[in-house]
């Protein structure tokens, strides 16, 4: 699975919750043959807010891990972070099993905008920690959502003010395992 979302979050408790929601939604979306032995990876930028979350809330299930991919080199992505944020990112960065590091872009749009689609190509089921409005520039949360959505990939919406979590296309999942 895959997570893309807003850093600034009104309520990150909640958002917690609801990702707790999203994943069991999700696992009881899987066939019963796909349980066995399944491993719940989750691909994230990292960032601050709803990938952390989400990332925190997977690895707390057991057979989980993460794959970060990084939009940027390290050292410069971490120039995005607050302070007291990149000590949480750096927890995170060394709990990964994988890390990623995209190619070059011509813009840092460009690059987080890479990032989206990698993830979003890579993953079985999108989580979208997202206000449903359109974004403030390119990259962003609402063009992984909208790319999610052309390529028809499962996800679950979190919408960020506290409504019901939005499914969409889970019954792709129904066959996940059994090929």
């Amino acid at each position: 699975m895959a997570v893309t979302g807003h850093r600034k979050l009104p309520d990150p408790a909640a958002t917690a919750r609801d990702a707790e929601k999203a994943l069991d939604l999700i696992l009881a979306s899987l066939p019963p043959a796909a349980m066995p032995g399944l491993r719940i990876i989750v691909l994230t930028a990292l960032a601050e807010g709803a990938d952390r979350i989400v990332a925190d809330r997977v690895l707390a299930r057991p057979r989980s891990r993460i794959e970060a991919i990084l939009p940027l080199p390290e050292t410069e992505y971490c120039a995005d972070f607050t302070a007291t944020s990149r000590a949480d990112f750096a927890r995170l960065l060394g709990l990964a099993d994988k890390v990623t590091e995209m190619p070059p872009a011509a813009s840092r749009e460009d690059a987080y905008d890479a990032a989206g689609r990698y993830l979003t190509d890579r993953a079985d089921v999108i989580i979208a920690v997202w206000n449903g409005r359109r974004g403030a520039g390119k990259g962003g949360t609402a063009d992984v959502v909208r790319y999610a959505r052309q390529a028809r990939r499962p996800m679950i919406w979190i919408p960020t003010d506290g409504r019901d979590l939005v499914a969409e296309n889970l019954e792709g999942l129904a066959s996940y395992g059994s090929g």
